[in-house]
């Protein structure tokens, strides 16, 4: 994959992670729904995992281009 596409794909994933919790009422996307409304911890807890999912995504993407900046 080229480093534009890897680049498209974090945006692309970062924008349905963000998005994903406020519009579906399952928890993490899977199983049935709990309640009509999802409490807002719950929202906010999926969104935290989907932040790192993300950010390990991005890793993993960097670091196959070789290019791991350390922090």
């Amino acid at each position: 994959m080229s480093q534009t596409g890897a680049i498209w794909l974090v945006i692309v994933c970062a924008l349905l992670a963000a998005n994903l919790p406020f519009i579906n009422q399952r928890v993490l996307a899977v199983g049935p729904a709990v309640s009509p409304r999802k409490a807002l911890w719950v929202h906010l807890l999926e969104l935290m995992f989907r932040y790192g999912a993300v950010a390990a995504l991005a890793y993993l993407l960097e670091r196959r281009a070789g290019q791991n900046a350390p922090q």
